[in-house]
């Protein structure tokens, strides 16, 4: 038998303004994050029969009374962007600019026991991995359009990656 507990939750705003203007911008956030992500299984009996099936003449899944829980619980992210352009008043000559940042956050529980099917969380931690990372990032980039077949696009982006407070026990 194979149960499902999921709520995951999204917030997320886009702003800007008409881009056909002379200075115009953007901004988007979001957030996703697993208020509760529960998987259960049971231990299965297939064994138990002497056989190599995991169902019973019915249809219905084997069960035993003892199980597994994985728990995805407070993983999710979030991200923050925002971009500026100015326009020259050629408006063939595009200045952007802009800056990035996201977090990211993994929590994965595995536990075995008695009472997989009701219970939060069981006896016997199986595996725990958690982590988190951030980026933070800038940019700019010169846009020319010399024609309808030609655009030179050149910029640089300074980027920073980190992981933190990670670690996996089997």
């Amino acid at each position: 038998a194979y149960y499902l507990d999921q709520k995951h939750l999204m917030n997320a705003i886009s702003l800007k303004t008409d881009a056909d203007r002379q200075w115009s911008w953007e901004l988007a956030i979001s957030k996703y994050e697993y208020a509760n992500d529960k998987q259960r299984w049971s231990g299965g009996t297939a064994s138990n029969s002497g056989s190599s099936s995991w169902f019973n003449s019915d249809g219905s899944m084997k069960t035993s009374a003892t199980g597994f829980i994985a728990d995805y619980g407070g993983t999710g992210w979030s991200n923050f962007d925002y971009r500026s352009n100015y326009k020259m008043d050629n408006r063939e000559h595009t200045i952007s600019y802009g800056y990035h940042f996201d977090t990211n956050t993994y929590k994965y529980l595995l536990t075995y026991g008695y009472g997989w099917s009701t219970e939060d969380s069981l006896a016997t931690n199986n595996t725990i991995a958690r982590g988190a990372s951030k980026t933070q990032a800038i940019w700019v980039q010169d846009f020319w359009k010399y024609s309808n077949n030609l655009t030179l696009t050149a910029g640089v982006r300074v980027e920073g990656w980190n992981a933190y407070d990670g670690y996996n026990l089997t």
